[in-house]
């Protein structure tokens, strides 16, 4: 169903409407003062052909005779000037009146050394001669003080206390000021007066619209990733108004988790007393960062081969090409330019770069191996890059034996962001006291050598020896368990997780002999909650020992040699510092429990050993 309706009707035409300002709001006797009249009868639309009346009163008088009454026609677009008579010192009110519309404006007229300025107890007024400024302007101040003589302090102020200036002050006497960039966009001035005992203050706001072109500052890095320790190639470009300008520039590196924005105005110094002078760059460096968390040094290329703090400022001819140090750690960073043009203006520009190596490895290994012993070596090695690595990792143990299931040579090739974890079996040889192990990874470019030694436990005399043998344990039984990050695979530290944040739990298993039953318990510490709990076979779930389900227990019947892993998913319901229990392994009906060290480390049960 569509209904239509259809209504006549006019629309009335809007009111016109009259506006009026001053050429200058404060005049001497010898000056006429000019009155700019506008008419709209929309905000954007003149309205020309208007009689408008002007009419000059004496200020809180409005409603007396005017001292002067003129009248005057609009033009096409709406504007009209009106020149006045001179008038005697004082205060006035002109008014301009449209029909039934009017505006109304001060004007304040000095000389012969007029005093009879009409103020409120304690008060002055001081009153400019127009309603805004431009940089490069002069003001003309007039303070409505009453005495022939008095003294003048005179404060500009714009947030804080920016100048003050003292004058002996006449009668009907206008002070100048310099209308300079750093004003925008307004400044306040105060004014106290002193004659005799009296005192009397008073203020008033200048507006100042600064627009002027505007300094912008353009910095790019030759890349967005980088190794730690290398450097950077900055491009930085300073121009007003699209023209490159020369700036004064300082260069900053911070941590990228850094709040970012508008320069430290900590680095900026503002000018000497009025008259305001441009702001100038102050090179402080701020004391207590760290070293990690700020560049080493920023070259000038084409110089003669000086080198500039960071944080030091430097002179830029519009452009110029810096080569800066990055930090030696992995993280990311934000390198700020800060530029001061010559009048005072400040721009900033930022670029994000990451310091990451191509590879990040972690190796674990234990801390010592008895003669007997053969140590299980664990290298993660994780691919940072967005483009697959294809790796060579070899792994020399001088003063030791690989084992051949464990070749010491691997070919690796890791897809991006993927990580992989290689093991190696590695025994000691007659007489050695400690093994050096080697890692080599290569690849293009080459990559890492990395290096550890392996101590040697004496091994006991067979008079010290115990005589309690395990039977299901007669050779070496290795226990590890680790928190890990899931996304990472890489270990987490428990001394300060946050509520909600999920961890992977990693218990590896190594055993080299048939055992005909195996119990494993994996507790957990309050405040971690398992999601998800995955065991290798022959290992398979069963109940928590405890109804909380704070210990995961798996077990395994007729385990044969070799290396098996139980992963599972817990969440940290709490937030704060966790201490984690190591694992406990128990042997067929045993129930003394082998336990495992703290997580990142590894218990080794050797032949004729006590737990």
């Amino acid at each position: 169903l569509l209904v239509s309706e259809q209504h006549a009707g006019q629309i009335a035409p809007s009111t016109p409407r009259v506006g009026l300002r001053l050429a200058a709001r404060v005049v001497s006797t010898s000056e006429r003062a000019v009155v700019e009249i506008l008419t709209l009868v929309d905000p954007d639309r003149p309205a020309p052909g208007q009689s408008v009346r002007v009419a000059i009163y004496r200020a809180g008088d409005s409603d007396g005779d005017p001292v002067i009454s003129r009248n005057a026609i609009s033009d096409i677009q709406g504007r009209r000037d009106v020149q006045l008579v001179q008038l005697q010192p004082g205060a006035y009110t002109v008014v301009a009146t449209l029909g039934d519309q009017s505006s109304h404006v001060g004007l304040w007229v000095v000389g012969g050394r007029y005093a009879g300025w009409a103020n409120s107890p304690g008060q002055v007024a001081v009153i400019s001669d127009r309603a805004s400024y431009r940089p490069g302007d002069v003001a003309q101040l007039l303070v409505t003080q009453p005495y022939a003589r008095a003294q003048l302090l005179l404060s500009s102020e714009q947030g804080k206390l920016l100048s003050v200036t003292a004058y002996e002050l006449r009668a009907s006497q206008l002070i100048t000021l310099s209308i300079t960039p750093e004003m925008a966009p307004a400044v306040t001035i105060g004014a106290l007066i002193a004659a005799g005992g009296e005192r009397l203050v008073g203020s008033s706001r200048l507006y100042v619209v600064d627009d002027r072109p505007r300094l912008s500052v353009d910095l790019a890095s030759d890349a967005t990733r980088y190794s730690p320790a290398s450097s950077a190639t900055l491009s930085i470009t300073a121009s007003i108004g699209g023209v490159p300008s020369a700036a004064d520039v300082l260069v900053r590196i911070e941590p990228a988790q850094v709040a970012g924005g508008l320069p430290p105005l900590a680095e900026f110094a503002p000018g000497p007393p009025l008259p305001l002078a441009t702001a100038m760059l102050r090179a402080e460096v701020d004391e207590g960062e760290s070293d990690k968390t700020r560049s080493s040094t920023v070259v000038v290329q084409g110089d003669s081969g000086s080198a500039l703090q960071a944080d030091d400022r430097i002179r830029l001819d519009g452009h110029a090409t810096l080569r800066v140090t990055l930090p030696d750690i992995s993280g990311d960073w934000r390198i700020s330019a800060y530029a001061v043009s010559d009048d005072g203006q400040v721009a900033t520009s930022t670029q994000i770069v990451t310091t990451r190596d191509a590879l990040e490895f972690s190796l674990s290994a234990p801390q010592m191996l008895r003669t007997s012993d053969q140590a299980v070596l664990s290298l993660l090695v994780h691919n940072t890059l967005s483009i697959s690595q294809s790796l060579q990792i070899g792994l020399e143990a001088d003063g030791g034996k690989i084992d051949a299931t464990t070749p010491s040579e691997r070919q690796v090739i890791l897809a991006p962001g993927d990580s992989q974890r290689l093991n190696w079996r590695v025994g000691p040889q007659a007489g050695a006291r400690v093994i050096k192990l080697r890692y080599a990874l290569s690849g293009e470019p080459p990559i890492a050598q990395l290096s550890r030694d392996l101590t040697i436990e004496a091994a006991a005399s067979p008079a010290n020896e115990s005589t309690t043998s395990r039977p299901e344990a007669s050779r070496s039984i290795i226990l590890q368990q680790e928190y890990l990050d899931p996304q990472s695979d890489g270990p987490i530290n428990l001394s300060n997780l946050r509520s909600g944040a999920l961890l992977r739990l990693r218990v590896s298993l190594i055993c080299t002999e048939q055992i005909a039953q195996a119990n494993l318990e994996i507790p957990l510490p309050g405040g971690l909650q398992p999601l998800k709990l995955i065991a290798q076979p022959p290992f398979a779930t069963a109940e928590p020992a405890d109804e909380a389900g704070h210990q995961l227990l798996v077990r395994a019947a007729n385990l044969s040699p070799g290396v098996y892993s139980i992963t599972a998913l817990v969440r940290a319901d709490a937030q704060g510092r966790f201490s984690a229990p190591g694992a406990r392994l128990r042997i067929g009906n045993d129930a003394t429990p082998i336990v495992a060290l703290p997580p990142g480390q590894r218990l080794i049960i050797g032949k004729d050993e006590q737990p």
